[in-house]
């Protein structure tokens, strides 16, 4: 089945500069949880969702009004066209652990939304192939995975603590910095606390006689 069979052609969008406020607007009139951001040749220039604007306006500490859309979206898009099938949606999504894709023409134009209850709302109609079926759980079970966790069609990532500095070793046959400056130290104390050594008496054993 091809996408452009279920998706959504009627999508309410916004731009770089729309508020905050205004994408909350649009999440709540119209019962939705993400918006594609175009320019005005209606390209996808990102995606925002309604997570990330509860998250941009409290870790930002300002209010909605005055954070643009720009600021809270996801720059990285992962689209599909019209012509693709579904399980090609399906991968994507999985690979992505997203429930929305936007579908775009060769010039990066929006031209409509596929999401995860499309397919559902296909598969209850009973127009779906077992294996389109099977690609929906998986593409569920990849979306509601914990993080770190590598699933079929996704890059496996590997989280390592970060590394620390190495420590600077002093060049071969030379003391490091420290410990010549210590032994300096020490040297100009010892002088300093030193006391004057007594003369020694002449040859035979005698003083020196005064004149």
């Amino acid at each position: 089945m091809k996408l452009s069979e279920l998706m959504t052609k009627d999508v309410a969008v916004c731009r770089l500069d729309s508020t905050l406020e205004s994408a909350a607007n649009l999440f709540w009139s119209g019962d939705v949880g993400i918006l594609p951001v175009v320019d005005a040749e209606g390209r996808v220039l990102g995606m925002v969702t309604d997570r990330d604007v509860c998250l941009s306006g409290f870790f930002r500490g300002r209010p909605l009004h005055e954070i643009a859309v720009g600021e809270a979206m996801s720059s990285t898009v992962v689209s599909c066209r019209a012509t693709d099938s579904l399980e090609d949606a399906l991968e994507k999504m999985t690979s992505a652990r997203v429930r929305r894709l936007p579908i775009v023409d060769a010039k990066g134009q929006l031209e409509g939304m596929i999401g995860l209850m499309d397919v559902v709302h296909t598969l209850s109609a009973k127009k779906l192939t077992l294996k389109a079926a099977k690609g929906l759980l998986e593409t569920l079970g990849a979306i509601g995975s914990p993080h770190g966790t590598v699933v079929k069609g996704a890059a496996p990532v590997e989280l390592k603590p970060a590394a620390k500095a190495p420590a600077k070793t002093a060049a071969k046959g030379k003391q490091p910095a420290k410990a010549v400056a210590k032994s300096t130290t020490k040297a100009a104390k010892t002088a300093k606390t030193a006391k004057p050594s007594k003369a020694k008496p002449a040859l035979g054993g005698k003083a020196p006689r005064k004149v």
